[in-house]
């Protein structure tokens, strides 16, 4: 129950107010600043709170089907398990070697967590209401919280925010995307 409460805390806190959470994740010796920590106590719990949520929707309804229900979501565990390390292979390898920045990787770690936690967040409530087409628009929030965290956690210039702010979401957004096609194709 106590990881509920920080998963929504800290969810509703990016959304809210995505540069004073950055901030306070960058100033603050918190545990929630810590990669190990913030993995094993919000983004793997959410992870599987999320698969065991898309596994139960598609089973529910006329039919259940356990074929289907299983591969929706072993590919969507399967891309967002992949997805953090996908997205910061290239924001290190594009980023970093174009504009010559060294990242931190403990914080780009936490920096990539964290967003891709709101997709994660996104997908689950486009999931619970299918036929509102609209809700994954909601992911192209995304960039205001990449945008907020590039300087204040990051540490990226002002000049180059946007450039990083680009790659960022491409990454974040594309990642989880092509490793489900993956998943689907060798599922088939």
């Amino acid at each position: 129950m106590q990881q509920l409460k920080y998963i929504i805390k800290y969810l509703l806190s990016l959304i809210n107010n995505p540069e004073q959470t950055w901030q306070y994740l960058k100033d603050g010796d918190v545990p929630e600043a810590k990669p190990e920590y913030m993995q094993t106590n919000y983004y793997f719990p959410m992870l599987g709170a999320i698969g065991l949520f898309l596994f139960v929707k598609s089973g529910w309804g006329e039919s259940f089907d356990i074929e289907s229900a299983m591969k929706s979501s072993v590919s969507f565990i399967t891309a967002y398990f992949v997805a953090p390390y996908l997205a910061i292979f290239i924001l290190e390898k594009f980023y970093g070697k174009i504009r010559n920045f060294t990242f931190n990787k403990a914080k780009l770690t936490l920096f990539v967590g964290y967003c891709l936690s709101f997709l994660m967040l996104v997908r689950m409530i486009s999931a619970s209401f299918p036929h509102i087409k609209f809700l994954i628009f909601c992911s192209l929030y995304l960039p205001y919280i990449i945008w907020c965290g590039a300087e204040v956690f990051i540490g990226i210039e002002e000049k180059e925010r946007w450039k990083f702010t680009i790659l960022a979401f491409g990454a974040m957004w594309f990642s989880p995307f092509l490793v489900e096609k993956l998943m689907s194709i060798m599922m088939r």
